[in-house]
């Protein structure tokens, strides 16, 4: 009995893996025939080009690869980054005094400030539906503990 249900198995598994192979070896063919007819392409555009000049070319592109290729090697090494996401600093309230997470502020806060940081607390608010996103929002908190105390000062 136990061998019928093992010849089963194995039968379902050859009908797997030949279906695997099958899809395998259409997408091998379809890539050879795509990168053939790139082949002949290229073949057909550079048959007047002389001997010498393709390898001036071919000169001239490992050139650049490898200038490139430096290029972000030193780059990755040396830190130089741009920051690509836009970070704006949120202006500090000036206090008279701080006690239990109470601050008073001496000035008054301009709306457009208000509205920036109501702006965030939504987007710290919006953390909390991802698993992802409750990670990131805890890695915050985690670097910055004040601003839940903040947030509960803007609130009152």
């Amino acid at each position: 009995m136990f061998s019928k249900l093992k010849h089963r198995a194995l039968k379902n598994q050859d009908r797997q893996n030949s279906k695997q192979d099958k899809i395998a070896s259409h997408i091998f063919i379809t890539t050879i025939r795509f990168q053939e007819k790139c082949a002949a392409f290229l073949q057909s555009k550079t048959n007047r080009f002389s001997k010498s000049f393709k390898i001036c070319l071919l000169v001239a592109f490992c050139c650049f690869s490898f200038g490139y290729s430096f290029y972000r090697l030193k780059s990755s090494v040396t830190n130089y980054s741009r920051s690509y996401i836009p970070v704006k600093q949120l202006l500090k309230i000036d206090s008279i005094y701080k006690s239990d997470s109470i601050v008073i502020p001496r000035k008054q806060m301009a709306i457009e400030e208000y509205d920036r940081i109501q702006q965030f607390l939504h987007y710290m608010d919006s953390l909390n539906q991802t698993a992802s996103g409750r990670k990131t929002k805890d890695s915050i908190l985690r670097l910055h503990p004040g601003l839940t105390a903040g947030q509960t000062h803007l609130n009152s």
